[in-house]
């Protein structure tokens, strides 16, 4: 279709003139989209030193009491009104459709069919759209393409709420756009973590401009603090994720910034100081859209409760930073931002042009703060060095952004995961949370065979994640590559452990931030399909047998007892006895 041609449900929008019915600040971006308390509560920790001391009988679990601190910025950004991709579709895929011009967006304005390149399609607006759900040029000829076999999956698909109750609980899962999905899926995910295990969540979005759509609205806030699970913090998350909104910019280094600054003192004498000079600004913004609102609620505490707790951040983002250039106007929300050079700056220097100077006032600052904020205390008044590790999700990002966001994660000492669809999202979140978990409770067994084995050219590590809420601890078998001088590393061939000895890999404790190359507790099957077997003899040749069958002394070539041993397998105890 020409470019000027008018549809019932499409509206074409140009990189010149913009939707119709947008605001002119959400001008058409081109198809590369760059992203751009209890004081009794211990901290039970073993120095990771000890290990090299045990012997090959001793095993010794290293895990914290104290629930760690999760902040999840999310991207509430106009780009994240984009319709929801089914997985079959390939952004770099070729078509034989072309009805549509590939680098540039389409709003849906209605729900209807079309028909193009000889087939009808419907397609779909999501009513929390702020203004047109909006459709990528390349995923409009997939859809009218003939490689498209999954339209009956579009049109019937349902997902469900998994902590929400009958009747509440489903939604379209590939006719809504971004945010419905994203919102969703961040809710279902803490509901079923806090089932198990103990971390405390809190929310962050970005803000709206206050006034008129072409001011800058200075990064963001912290919608929903982070604190206990509590009914009344799961209402306040649920609620505010749910009445989030895809209307605004998004300036992900002015958010993160001021995420930083959220988890400082509120003390002025308390502040760390910056980069090169200056000192940090108090954290001001209330609860609940900011300092834009009468009085809300209030101006939320460093959720910072004990020197052993452990702090993170999960950025979920859409599309590229706009509108992220520190400019200091207006006053009432950049508190900080006219020192920012001096403060942290280029604290990455990696030649890159940091504010490229673009209409729509990018900057890629992202990585600079994650590094600083995973090397600098922001918390000098306690004991030891309180620091934050930075996790990035990339859902349907690309190019220059993904970039960004690996390079984010990387320095912040966080793990950079990207997802095209849904049930990538939610894997992809998931894993950010168990590796976070796997920081904040260090547990493992040290230098022990039955837990670290080699075998060819792998090594295996198991261990289990002690849980304070039940007593089922999740267990996991995870594999590695060791070489011929019996370095061991992950994938990318980041080494394993901390091994405090330069130029080797191959003792130490474990290296958090390595990414095994499986780990067998992520892909077993649900319980459901799952198969277990077991080794029985027949004959005089060893079979596999289902686990679901009586087995003898016999089927396993072992004699049964002529009479109980000493002591008994199972002994008995007088009716005052009592275990404690």
């Amino acid at each position: 279709m020409a470019r000027q041609e008018r549809l019932k449900t499409l509206r074409v929008a140009s990189a010149s003139s913009g939707f119709a019915a947008r605001p002119p600040r959400l001008a058409k971006r081109d198809a590369d989209r760059r992203i751009v308390g209890f004081v009794g509560l211990l901290c039970l920790f073993f120095g990771a030193s000890t290990a090299t001391a045990q012997t090959e009988d001793d095993i010794f679990l290293f895990t914290s009491s104290v629930a760690p601190n999760v902040m999840i910025l999310l991207d509430n950004s106009f780009s994240m009104n984009h319709i929801v991709w089914h997985p079959a579709f390939d952004p770099q895929g070729a078509y034989d459709c072309a009805a549509f011009d590939p680098s540039l967006e389409y709003g849906i304005s209605d729900i209807g069919a079309e028909t193009h390149c000889g087939r009808t399609r419907i397609l779909y607006d999501d009513n929390a759209s702020v203004g047109d759900t909006l459709y990528d040029g390349r995923y409009l000829n997939w859809i009218f393409s003939s490689q498209n076999t999954v339209q009956s999956e579009i049109d019937t698909t349902i997902s469900f709420r998994v902590c929400k109750g009958p009747g509440s609980n489903e939604y379209w899962k590939y006719q809504i756009n971004r945010l419905s999905s994203a919102k969703r899926i961040v809710l279902d995910t803490m509901c079923e973590i806090l089932g198990k295990k103990s971390i405390r969540f809190g929310l962050a979005v970005f803000r709206d401009a206050k006034d008129a759509a072409s001011e800058d609205p200075n990064g963001g806030y912290v919608e929903v603090g982070i604190d206990d699970n509590t009914p009344t913090h799961a209402s306040d998350m649920e609620a505010s994720v749910a009445n989030t909104k895809a209307d605004t910019w998004s300036p992900f280094s002015e958010a993160l910034f001021q995420i930083y600054t959220y988890f400082m003192s509120r003390n002025v004498a308390d502040l760390p100081p910056g980069a090169t000079s200056g000192t940090f600004p108090v954290y001001t913004y209330k609860l609940n859209k900011g300092p834009y609102t009468p009085d809300p609620g209030s101006v939320p505490d460093s959720p910072i409760d004990f020197t052993c707790q452990k702090n993170f951040v999960i950025i979920i983002a859409g599309g590229s930073p706009t509108r992220d250039d520190f400019d200091s106007d207006p006053a009432d929300t950049s508190y900080g931002f006219s020192n920012f050079s001096n403060l942290i700056g280029d604290y990455n220097p990696d030649g890159e042009v940091e504010v490229p100077g673009t209409a729509l006032e990018e900057s890629l600052y992202l990585d600079d703060i994650a590094k600083f904020m995973h090397e600098t205390d922001c918390r000098p008044d306690m004991d030891g060095d309180q620091t934050l590790d930075i996790y990035t999700i990339g859902f349907t990002s690309e190019g220059s952004v993904n970039d960004l966001l690996r390079k984010t994660a990387d320095v912040g000492n966080g793990i950079f995961f990207s997802s095209n669809d849904p049930d990538g999202l939610r894997a992809q979140l998931n894993s950010a949370i168990n590796d976070i978990l796997e920081k904040a409770q260090s547990f493992t067994a040290a230098t022990v065979p039955s837990t670290r084995t080699a075998a060819g050219g792998s090594f295996y590590s198991s261990f289990f994640l002690p849980s304070g809420t039940t007593a089922f601890w999740e267990g996991h078998l995870r594999a590695f590559h060791i070489d011929s001088v019996g370095d061991i590393s992950g994938q990318g061939g980041v080494c394993a452990f901390l091994d405090p000895d330069p130029g080797e890999c191959n003792s130490g404790p474990s290296n958090p931030a390595v990414v095994p190359f499986w780990d067998a507790g992520a892909q077993i099957p649900l319980p459901g399909v799952r198969k277990l077997y077991t080794s029985a003899v027949s004959g005089s040749t060893t079979v596999r047998v289902n686990f679901n069958v009586a087995l003898t002394a016999a089927d396993l070539t072992i004699s049964p007892f002529s009479s109980p041993p000493l002591p008994a397998p199972n002994p008995s105890y007088p009716d005052s006895f009592a275990l404690t």
